[in-house]
This record gives C-alpha cells, sequence and structure tokens, in this order.
C-alpha cells in the first residue's frame, strides 16, 4: 500500500511538472513610450468613453520603441534591439466605471481590440510590407487601477477563457499554444477617478510599457528569395559571363593594324 501511494505521488509531481512547463510563458516582445504620454482616456461628456493612442497627424500613431526578445543573434541585424515603430489601438464604452474597494474597471465590452505595432521603415527582410512588427487581437479590454493613483494597466491571455492572436511579418505563431500580453500605464496626467460627468474614469494621458509572450517562442518567419527569382538571377549571370566571354575571344581574334 505504501508503495503504490508513493508512486501515485510521484505521478501526481509528474503530472504538476508537466502542466507547470507546458503552460510556461516566453517573453518575445516588449515595448516603451520612453516616458512620452502616448495613451489617452477621454471622458464623453458622461455618455461613454474613449481609449486608445494619442493621434499623430496622417500616422498610425504616436512612435516608440520597439523590440523582439529572447531570440538571440537568430533574427537580422535591423531587427535586433529596439526599432521605431507606430502603436495604434482605440476603444470606446458606454458602460461606466465600476468600483470594488479601493479598485476602479472599466469594461469596454465584447467586441475585439486590435493593437498594432508598425515599423516606421520597411526592414530588409520579411513578409507582406515587411513592416508588421506585431498586431493583437483581443478581447475584452479591462482598464482597471487604484482609486486616486497615477497608474493603471489592462492585460489578457489565452487560454482559458479569454481570445489572443499575434500576428507579424517576422514571426510566425503558428506552433503557440498560450499568448498573452500586459501593459502598464504610468504618470497618469490626472489621478484616477470617476467623473463626474457620469461615471466613467476622469479624462487622463498616461505613459506606458508592455510585455508579450507564448508558449513556446514563436518561430522566426523570414522568407528567402523564391526560386524563381534565384533561377532568373542565375541566368542573368550566366548570359553577362557568356557576354563577356564572346567579348574578350572576339578582341583577340581581331588582326592588328
Amino acid at each position: 500500500m505504501k508503495i503504490r501511494i508513493l508512486w501515485a505521488a510521484v505521478l501526481f509531481g509528474a503530472g504538476c511538472i508537466l502542466s507547470s512547463s507546458t503552460y510556461a510563458q516566453v517573453q518575445f516582445a516588449e515595448f516603451t513610450t520612453s516616458g512620452a504620454q502616448d495613451f489617452q482616456y477621454v471622458n464623453n461628456s458622461g455618455t461613454s468613453a474613449t481609449f486608445g493612442t494619442i493621434p499623430n497627424g496622417t500616422n498610425p500613431g504616436p512612435v516608440v520603441a520597439f523590440a523582439f526578445d529572447n531570440f538571440g543573434g537568430s533574427l537580422p541585424a535591423d531587427l535586433q534591439g529596439f526599432q521605431n515603430a507606430y502603436m495604434a489601438f482605440t476603444a470606446t464604452t458606454t458602460n461606466p466605471a465600476t468600483v470594488n474597494g479601493s479598485q476602479l474597471q472599466e469594461n469596454f465590452g465584447a467586441g475585439a481590440i486590435t493593437l498594432t505595432f508598425t515599423r516606421t521603415v520597411a526592414a530588409a527582410e520579411g513578409s507582406n510590407g515587411k513592416t508588421n512588427l506585431l498586431t493583437v487581437v483581443f478581447t475584452p479590454l479591462i482598464l482597471s487601477g487604484t482609486s486616486g493613483g497615477t497608474s493603471a494597466a489592462f492585460s489578457q491571455s489565452t487560454p482559458p477563457l479569454t481570445n489572443v492572436t499575434f500576428t507579424s511579418d517576422f514571426l510566425d505563431f503558428s506552433n503557440t499554444n498560450l499568448r498573452a500580453f500586459s501593459i502598464s500605464l504610468t504618470a497618469l496626467s490626472a489621478a484616477l477617478a470617476q467623473g463626474p460627468p457620469g461615471n466613467f474614469f476622469n479624462s487622463f494621458l498616461a505613459s506606458g510599457t508592455g510585455v508579450f509572450s507564448s508558449n513556446p517562442l514563436p518561430m522566426i518567419s523570414l522568407p528567402e528569395i523564391s526560386p524563381g527569382l534565384t533561377m532568373a538571377a542565375i541566368i542573368g549571370v550566366a548570359i553577362t559571363v557568356e557576354s563577356l566571354r564572346k567579348r574578350r575571344r572576339a578582341k583577340q581574334l581581331t588582326p592588328v593594324t
């Protein structure tokens, strides 16, 4: 009986370790606004609220510093380290903020939110336009923080109950079974509080940072030159070499006068 109990305990412990490793998250990207107040929350006269990135002329959004993490030297040089990227998203709600003790929370509903990080200049490698560093589609967006504080946050993960998808011109997420992100807002221009007007948050600007993770790490996806293009290049070189060879031979056969 003791042996059976011990064996059951071993199996249970192994299962816990396997479960823990299966759902371990690995950070693959991050961003920072470098102190700029690039997030804004607007109380629309007490009837609704809008939350997102500040406008930036005709550009998708403000410029932030974005970086891929934990890929070592596997990425090309121009995709390593922090890169300039336009960050953009917007969300609107007609649901007033709720209070739970000292915590305030604003739920922006079940509609999908799209958060994008777009290179300001296309990379030399990648697929499609070679500018989509990361696109995050998720639901729901729940913004929360401590009443009277100058910070807030929102995050999501999948599984178990929410939906988070990642796409990129440089990474392939088809192998991932867990995707998550967390964004922290700091240096709010006004303390977090409910209106008036209405029971939405008071309007504010904020700086922010964020991290993105998955299990396992996504695969690097940098399409190589297509075989057709490679063959065309080889044929072009061959034609050039043959042309030079014929010219050299003709010059050698030309009589000297």
